[in-house]
C-alpha cells in the first residue's frame, strides 16, 4: 500500500470537486489511492451509492477507501447502529475496495464486527481494522495488546494511529509494529504517529 490521500468536505459536492483537483494534480499517478471521509459531511444530499459511483468514475482504478470515523475515536459520526448500516450500504455499493472499521479492542461486542467484517468481505471489499487515539501512545505492552486484539480479527490491514508527546514514541510505535510484522507477516499493517512530532 503506498500514498493515501483523505479527501474532505461538507457536501458530497465538495468531496467530489476535492476529487477532481486531486486527479488533475500532477502526482496523481503516483497515488495508491484515496480515502473518503464520509463522516465528516454536514449534509447528505445524494443516495450513498450514487455519491460513491460518482467518486470511482473520477479516480479511475485507483483505490477507495471509505472511512466513516465515530466520536469515540476523534471523529463527527455517533457510534451505534447506524455506523454498522452505513458501511454495509457502501460496500453493497461494490464500489470500495476497502471499508476502514473501528473494531472493539476490548471482549465486548466482537461477535457483531466479526459479522459486519464477513459481509463486507463476502461482498468483494478488504477490510482495515482500525485504532486511533488522538491524545497519547500507550506504552510497550499496551500497544502490543492493541495490535494483537485488532489482529485477531480477520481484516485484510491492521491500522493504529497514535499521538506521540515525544520523539521516543514515534520509535516506541515503530518497534511495536517491527515485532508484530515479524509474527505476523501476511497481514499488512500501517503505523502513525500524528501530529508534528510524528511527522
Amino acid at each position: 500500500m503506498g500514498m493515501i490521500v483523505p479527501i474532505q468536505g461538507r457536501t458530497e459536492a465538495e468531496c467530489l470537486e476535492a476529487l477532481q483537483a486531486l486527479k488533475g494534480n500532477p502526482y496523481f499517478p503516483h497515488i495508491y489511492g484515496a480515502e473518503l471521509r464520509y463522516d465528516l459531511l454536514e449534509r447528505h444530499v445524494e443516495p450513498l451509492a450514487d455519491f460513491l459511483r460518482k467518486s470511482r468514475e473520477i479516480i479511475g482504478k485507483k483505490k477507495l477507501i471509505f472511512t466513516i470515523r465515530t466520536e469515540r475515536q476523534g471523529g463527527a459520526f455517533p457510534f451505534g447502529k447506524s455506523y454498522f448500516q452505513a458501511n454495509i450500504l457502501a460496500m453493497e455499493s461494490r464500489v470500495p475496495d476497502y471499508i476502514d472499521l473501528e473494531v472493539e479492542t476490548g471482549d465486548e461486542g466482537r461477535g457483531s464486527w466479526k459479522e459486519c467484517i464477513a459481509m463486507i468481505q463476502a461482498m468483494g471489499g478488504k477490510v482495515i481494522a482500525s485504532y486511533h487515539d488522538f491524545e497519547k501512545t500507550p506504552g510497550l505492552s499496551e500497544c502490543e495488546e492493541i495490535l494483537n486484539q485488532l489482529s485477531s480479527y480477520s481484516a485484510d490491514i491492521v491500522k493504529i494511529a497514535l499521538m506521540p508527546r515525544s520523539k521516543e514514541d514515534v520509535l516506541n510505535l515503530m518497534l511495536v509494529g517491527r515485532r508484530w510484522k515479524d509474527r505476523h507477516g501476511k497481514t499488512e499493517l500501517i503505523t502513525i504517529s500524528m501530529g508534528e512530532i510524528g511527522k
